[in-house]
């Protein structure tokens, strides 16, 4: 089973999103150390696949979910933390989703 849909900060912490402003918000980044690629999720359910040994990035603004949690693909999940914001300790799922 894949993961609920979530996102690594909660929304109410980020500043608005400004493409200009790229650091002005937390990134979100994930590797899998692997010859085989691994698949991501956009909140509407389209699969993006990562190819081996890329590192998908992106902004704490997107909803997302990934694999199990316990699978054989190792992951390393990493963020991108700028001035004014601490590594999340939790992620946040709108309820029922």
């Amino acid at each position: 089973p894949r993961q609920r849909v979530h996102w690594d900060y909660s929304p109410k912490g980020l500043h608005s999103s400004d493409r200009r402003n790229l650091y002005g918000n937390p990134l979100s980044a994930i590797w899998a150390p692997s010859n085989v690629p691994f698949a991501l999720y956009t909140a509407t359910g389209k699969k993006v696949v990562v190819p081996p040994g890329c590192i998908a990035v992106f902004g704490s603004e997107v909803a997302h979910s990934g694999g199990p949690h316990v699978d054989d693909v190792l992951r390393i999940h990493s963020y991108v933390v700028p001035p004014g914001h601490k590594i999340p300790a939790a992620v946040w799922a709108r309820r029922g989703g």
